[in-house]
């Protein structure tokens, strides 16, 4: 079963992220790291924070191009290491479960005639006790969605941080 890891820094920009949105879903892409076997790193994720109201996010294309492409150069164009994973976005208000629109939508990314993608994932975060909490979901053509693991590590709380940032603290 495959597993995904996030990596610290993108809780934090996440937690962010969200906190700014407020009730209004945000979302963007995953970008990872193939670690080993059926393990993934979360290792840079995109932040669109237009595009959603309440109880709806529609990603858009053209806000994200940059941040590919950018990515692909600092990463070398490994793709076999470095690549796309899937899509994320937040449920503020609702469940991390997907709605029947995330299911069609992640399954249409998965069987997009030309794409050859083996998988994608979807993640749903939201805060809830000024900690993201999401849950992960696989997406492969002609299979049903599936639940698999997501570890998201706590966000260190501000006094842990702010000692951390502290010149003299080696």
């Amino acid at each position: 079963m495959l597993k995904l890891s996030l990596a610290p820094e993108l809780v934090a920009r996440l937690h962010g992220a969200l906190w700014e949105a407020g009730h209004r879903e945000i979302g963007g892409l995953l970008m990872g790291e193939h670690c080993q076997d059926n393990l993934f790193q979360i290792v840079d994720l995109s932040v669109q924070t237009s595009g959603g109201d309440t109880g709806c996010f529609l990603r858009g294309v053209d806000e994200h191009t940059d941040f590919v492409r950018s990515f692909f150069e600092r990463t070398g164009y490994d793709y076999a290491r470095f690549n796309y994973l899937g899509e994320w976005h937040s449920h503020p208000s609702f469940s991390t479960a997907p709605s029947s629109t995330d299911l069609c939508s992640m399954q249409d990314i998965v069987e997009e005639p030309g794409a050859d993608r083996q998988f994608a994932v979807l993640i749903i975060v939201k805060l809830r006790h000024r900690q993201v909490v999401g849950q992960a979901y696989l997406f492969q053509p002609q299979q049903p969605a599936q639940l698999i693991e997501l570890h998201i590590p706590p966000r260190a709380s501000r006094a842990v941080r702010l000692y951390q940032r502290l010149p003299f603290i080696k």
